[in-house]
């Protein structure tokens, strides 16, 4: 341990001057997080001392751990400090103390001060803030640490960032069709998975490089790590992990979910130019399910005639019923539009009771439960905002109206004037990862003759509807025959 330290006080000698930047843009960005209504004030496309800072601080990390690895480089046998009787893991320990030191240490108190000043105790958010060092380890520490481990100086780092991020536009790049992904109140799982082979390859290229400094070995590794996809983890197997963590609250072997080809289109046609794709909503019929509980879907694999797709299909419920509504490609859509078809979805579903929450439509800091606080807000007098913020992870998925009368034929879609924030998940963690502890978000607007109608009515309200995910299952729905010009919602105007 005493080497452990000797190499330590070395380092703080050495790194005074990155150290003190990053120091100082944290104390900046700790100021600014706890301005009142932070984000309330946030113009699209605008640059301002806040947005320099949120950039400058993760750069300021980076620089200072991958400059920390490179006093002593690793790669090659002719620096200096391989001649003097260095223990690899008093090395190690010696920068690993340094990053919880100086990195680690002061987030934590920063975190301390910006939830404290946001309005929100440390007393029921210390597990939260103290896990929030772990995914904030993971994916923002430990990659600096593991290409400084890898790289001689500064420049190889740059290069090796910027090989990783033309990987990951190239990925992006839609190839084909481009149909919106969906998620699903299971999705934490594989997040958690992609986090652990993160973890695993980047802690085994450090080891690596500090234990035998094999940089082949731990190159080629990393390299493979970057190029190859990631590890899929079988649905099936989600859910039994996810029965596992919150054992389900009703029996989902009960539920059917089945065609309903009593009911015709969910609204009327809408024609727009420029369209690639055709919103098709399909009736269904639900069974089984137990009172006061609602099934929701964000994503389903699609099967329609021989192509497959997997795509953010919704299943959700209106006043008329259930509806599945999927995606499809624009030409898909116009070979088949007019031919019975077969359709077989099989959806993640998610059955969710629901809470509800009151306020005055004009109300000053409010809390609202499993969201945050939230308060409206007039930038001018022909417009209401709601703006909400939430400690340490995404509230559970919300919808948001002010029940004025019209407010469910809100013209000029004939559709209800609600917003939602959140996401549906039913994760055990008690924090996630994202810069600040405290984030801030419009939720819920008003404007011109909506506010006035909200206005005018005495007594209108904000109504908070809260989704609380109880079950999860997959199933199969077979729709046939369809023909899906009569379910068609909006399609391309030709």
């Amino acid at each position: 341990m005493s080497q452990a330290l000797h190499i330590f006080s070395k380092d703080v000698r050495r790194l005074w001057f990155p150290l003190s930047i990053a120091l100082a843009v944290q104390v900046l960005f700790t100021f600014l997080e706890m301005q009142p209504h932070r984000g309330m004030h946030f113009v699209t496309n605008q640059f301002s001392a806040e947005t320099l800072v949120d950039f400058l601080l993760p750069l300021a990390w980076w620089y200072l751990i991958a400059a920390l690895a490179h006093e002593e480089a690793l790669p090659g046998d002719r620096q200096f400090w391989i001649t003097r009787p260095y223990w690899w893991n008093s090395l190690l320990a010696a920068k690993v103390i340094f990053i919880l030191g100086f990195v680690n240490l002061p987030v934590l108190i920063a975190d301390c001060f910006i939830l404290t000043a946001q309005g929100f105790s440390l007393g029921g958010h210390w597990t939260g803030a103290l896990w929030r060092q772990i995914p904030f380890t993971f994916w923002v520490l430990l990659p600096p640490l593991a290409l400084g481990s890898l790289t001689r100086n500064l420049g190889q780092v740059i290069v090796a960032i910027l090989l990783v991020v033309l990987r990951m536009v190239v990925n992006s790049i839609p190839f084909h069709s481009e149909l919106p992904s969906g998620n699903t109140a299971i999705g934490w799982i594989q997040a958690t998975i992609d986090t652990l082979v993160l973890v695993a390859v980047l802690s085994a290229v450090v080891l690596i490089q500090y234990r035998s400094r094999r940089t082949w070995l731990a190159r080629t590794l990393f390299a493979a790590f970057v190029i190859f996809p990631g590890l899929s983890f079988p649905v099936r197997w989600q859910l039994h992990w996810q029965a596992r963590v919150t054992p389900p609250a009703v029996d989902p072997a009960a539920i059917r979910i089945v065609f309903d080809p009593m009911r015709g289109r969910q609204t009327p046609l809408t024609r727009s130019r420029g369209l690639t794709q055709v919103n098709v909503a399909l009736p269904v019929a639900v069974s089984g399910s137990p009172d006061g509980v609602e099934l929701v879907s964000g994503e389903a694999k699609i099967n329609l005639g021989e192509k497959d797709f997997l795509e953010g299909a919704r299943l959700e419920r209106d006043k008329k019923g259930y509806w599945a509504t999927i995606v499809l490609p624009a030409d898909v859509f116009a070979s088949l539009r007019n031919e019975p078809v077969t359709i077989r979805l099989t959806p993640i579903v998610s059955a969710v009771r629901h809470t509800e929450f009151r306020a005055p439509l004009e109300t000053g800091p409010v809390r609202v439960p499993f969201v945050g606080i939230c308060e409206s807000w007039r930038p001018a007098p022909q417009f209401l905002m709601v703006y909400c913020h939430w400690a340490l992870h995404s509230p559970l998925r919300t919808r948001i109206h002010a029940d004025y009368p019209g407010w469910e034929t809100s013209p000029p879609t004939g559709r209800p004037h609600e917003q939602s924030t959140g996401e549906l998940s039913d994760s055990p963690f008690p924090a996630g990862l994202s810069l600040s502890p405290v984030q801030t978000a419009e939720v819920f607007s008003l404007v011109a003759n909506q506010l006035a109608a909200a206005t005018n009515h005495p007594g209108t309200q904000l109504i908070f509807e809260t989704e609380h995910p109880i079950a999860h299952f997959q199933t199969e729905i077979e729709l046939k025959p369809v023909r899906l010009e009569e379910y068609a919602v909006m399609v391309p105007e030709h």
